[in-house]
């Protein structure tokens, strides 16, 4: 049961972060007249970034509430991983099922999810693992979640191969681990 609540953190930043990159979507077209297009994932664009940036500083302003409220170890980052997952694979199944579309499901798909899960891990492990007061580590671990977040978006917009996808995934799991080690030792 104490891991249903870093889920539920996760699906809150993860639904948060939806609406109000839809929101800055809205207001882009109604002050430009121009609809931000769907393939906006073809290629590294200013709301790419954006994006990102926005998962992250939610990702980072709930989990770091959650820490600051209970005492939490490292695995809860892991279950706030999942739930931030948990909505973006809902919405890709969503999708699917509102086109019509046999397209729901590949190694893509599973990449994303254990990103997510993997940022969220990396993110806790920061707070986690720093001494310092929270307000001195917010632009340090969002730029590093950001970094992490963007360079594998453009191993996906580049179509490098799918090993080299699954290489920096495994080296961002390996990191979560060894960080998980020093962690669990103090």
């Amino acid at each position: 049961m104490k891991n249903l609540k870093p889920f539920i953190f996760g699906i809150l930043a993860a639904s948060g972060a939806l609406v109000f990159e839809l929101i800055i979507s809205d207001l882009y077209l109604i002050v430009s007249g121009q609809n931000i297009t769907q393939n906006y994932f073809d290629i590294l664009t200013p709301f790419l970034i954006f994006v990102v940036l926005i998962e992250e500083i939610f990702r980072f302003a709930m989990l770091s509430k959650l820490y600051e409220k209970e005492n939490y170890g490292f695995s809860a980052s892991i279950y706030f991983g999942l739930g931030f997952a948990f909505i973006e694979l809902f919405f890709n199944y969503l999708n699917a099922l509102l086109n019509q579309s046999d397209y729901f499901f590949d190694l893509g798909i599973v990449g994303t999810i254990f990103l997510h899960i993997a940022i969220t891990g990396v993110i806790g492990c920061l707070i986690l693992i720093t001494q310092k007061p929270i307000r001195y580590r917010v632009v340090g671990i969002i730029s590093t979640a950001s970094t992490l977040h963007i360079a594998y978006n453009l191993i996906i917009i580049y179509n490098l191969p799918y090993l080299l996808t699954w290489a920096y995934i495994g080296i961002l799991f390996l990191a979560l681990f060894l960080f998980g080690q020093k962690i669990s030792e103090k």
